[in-house]
C-alpha cells in the first residue's frame, strides 16, 4: 500500500519563539474542514487561528520564551 499525501504545515514568518516577536504559520489538511475563527492564549503566548476549509492561517505573538525540558 503505497502512502498519499494529505497534510503540510509551513512557517510564512519567523519560527523561532523569541520574546516580543510574531510567527505566521499555514497549515494544510486535506482531511479536516473547518471554517471559523479562535483565539488561544497562554502564558508563553496569544494565538490567532483562522480556518477556510483545508487551510489554516495562525498568527501567534510570543510573549515570553518557553523552555522546553526533558526529563
Amino acid at each position: 500500500m503505497k502512502p498519499t499525501w494529505h497534510r503540510a504545515d509551513w512557517t510564512l514568518v519567523d519560527c523561532n519563539s523569541r520574546e516580543g516577536t510574531v510567527s505566521v504559520f499555514l497549515m494544510y489538511n486535506i482531511g479536516c474542514w473547518t471554517f471559523g475563527a479562535r483565539f488561544e492564549h497562554d502564558p508563553c503566548w496569544f494565538s490567532l487561528h483562522i480556518e477556510v476549509g483545508p487551510v489554516e492561517v495562525s498568527i501567534c505573538y510570543w510573549r515570553r520564551h518557553g523552555a522546553v525540558i526533558d526529563t
